[in-house]
């Protein structure tokens, strides 16, 4: 259970109007993030079971304590009457998932906004400067850090707040576009996705005055290495150096880090995470060519990590030669396996070729990787 200095939501209850009829609505978010919302009312909200909700359907409406509340891009769960005596005054009830979400006060003055991030193998406390921003990072549960949270019961979905100064709205903004880099860059170093689901914005008191839930799920962990302070402090701030918005746009890292992060689980096929890998170094050597004004067509991938090579130096020879293409991308993308290797040979190749995709982020921001670690994993 979550510790009660660290409440999900300002209240539970609140009302609607959902389809021109007058609801009580009760707010829960589940173990992995979801936000659903329970409508009850006299008259029905929807009269069949047939009844297709609309696509992008947003349901507003004031909480309890009077906050405004917004869910945005809900799906039907469910619907239909209740028969208990508790419900003999509003027996229709209806069940909402939201994919995002606001809930809090409109018109306070922010002072500091706290993101949480997701990821059960984080242990961090620190102060980071990063893309011109000062982020303390805290566990949620000062007490509970890392995996040992979830044997304590503490919610899996998030494990670490990053706090950040944020006087106005705009500077709310950017502090989420920094953070989301942020959690892009540990996700490289835990080599398992960091998501930021939501984040509170407090007022000049300290009182929360609003929350935003977004990417409500909680990706289930494969592979990984647990991250401490050691671990982070030296990587964080040569990258925090730079201009980290504007690099991970026009190289488009967000996804380059999904891709890396998924190919290095172990519980699916070689040859997936061996696709994942190669999408990855497809989708950054296409986008470093086209940045030096060079088309991608005009290159195969051996051409543009060759491009890449020329800056960095941290490319091995063979996957800049026409090896890469024979042996493993030609053979999987025409006809979906690599024969001519085993499964071992197969992995080991991936495994090289995700540790080379780690080393090419970090030294495209100047730093200098001791892959010992990870080559060991």
């Amino acid at each position: 259970m979550r510790g009660k200095s660290e409440p999900l939501l300002p209240t539970v209850t609140g009302t609607a109007v959902l389809n021109d009829v007058d609801c009580e609505v009760g707010f829960s978010v589940d173990e992995q993030g979801r936000i659903e919302a329970s409508f009850a009312s006299a008259a029905p909200v929807v009269e069949s079971v047939d009844f297709e909700w609309p696509k992008q359907q947003s349901v507003s409406g004031t909480t309890a304590d009077g906050r405004q509340f917004i869910l945005r891009d809900c799906f039907l769960r469910s619907h239909g009457l209740s028969f208990g005596e508790a419900e003999r005054e509003r027996p229709f009830r209806l069940s909402l998932a939201a994919g995002s979400a606001s809930i809090g006060r409109t018109g306070a003055a922010p002072s500091r906004t706290e993101f949480a991030l997701a990821n059960q193998w984080l242990t961090i406390r620190q102060k980071v400067l990063f893309d011109g921003a000062e982020i303390e990072l805290r566990p949620a549960d000062p007490n509970v850090g890392g995996h040992t949270g979830l044997a304590k019961g503490q919610p899996a979905w998030i494990t670490h707040w990053a706090s950040v100064v944020t006087p106005d709205e705009q500077e709310i903004s950017d502090a989420d576009d920094v953070v989301r880099c942020l959690a892009h860059t540990l996700s490289m170093l835990a080599l398992e996705r960091v998501i930021v689901p939501c984040y509170r914005v407090l007022d000049q008191d300290g009182d929360i005055a609003r929350w935003e839930f977004r990417r409500l799920w909680w990706p289930e962990h494969r592979g990984h290495h647990e991250v401490y302070e050691h671990d982070i402090g030296e990587p964080l701030s040569v990258v925090g150096q730079h201009r980290i918005r504007q690099i991970f746009r026009e190289l488009e890292l967000p996804r380059y880090v999904d891709y890396v992060v998924e190919a290095w689980r172990d519980d699916v096929y070689v040859e997936i995470g061996l696709t994942c890998i190669l999408f990855a170094l497809e989708l950054l050597g296409a986008s470093w060519v086209r940045r030096a004004g060079i088309s991608p067509r005009d290159k195969n991938l051996a051409m543009k990590l060759e491009h890449i090579d020329r800056e960095l130096g941290c490319v091995p020879e063979k996957f800049t030669s026409p090896w890469l293409a024979q042996r493993l991308r030609n053979p999987l993308m025409h006809t979906g396996v690599v024969s001519r290797m085993t499964v071992s040979e197969i992995h080991a190749a991936t495994r090289e070729l995700v540790v080379m995709a780690i080393d090419v982020f970090f030294k495209m921001f100047g730093y200098e990787r001791d892959a010992d670690r990870t080559a060991a994993g």
